[in-house]
């Protein structure tokens, strides 16, 4: 059973990511075939479609149902029972450990080749 002070900490934790990560709205813009998330605080992110797990082979008309969880603290798009958080987004974190290790590594193979040398 969960004591009256322990339900008050939930809550002002639950405000105070709230506060931070909660969002207001989201779009898919083909233009850049970007994410755009604006949070409350009047932040605005633009995260490349493609660094999102799942979201590689996602038709427009699935990107363009994207939306916000009941919270504010997510995203979705019930079509493809995808869901990201938007507190892992602002942390770098645009999928599972797997994923972001493939992403460590095209980096790497980007880096590595480079532009050619004269």
């Amino acid at each position: 059973m969960i004591t009256d002070d322990e339900y008050e900490a939930a809550c002002h934790a639950g405000d105070a990511e709230q506060e931070v990560y909660g969002a207001v709205s989201v779009r898919y813009e083909e233009r850049g075939d970007v994410i755009m998330v604006k949070l409350a605080r009047g932040i605005e992110l633009s995260v490349p479609r493609l660094l999102l797990q799942g979201l590689g082979s996602a038709s427009l008309t699935d990107l363009h149902s994207i939306e916000l969880s009941p919270s504010g603290l997510g995203l979705r798009i019930p079509n493809l029972d995808w869901d990201m958080s938007i507190r892992g987004i602002m942390h770098g974190r645009y999928g599972s450990p797997r994923w972001m290790m493939g992403l460590a590594g095209e980096e790497t193979r980007v880096v590595r080749s480079g532009p050619a040398r004269h």
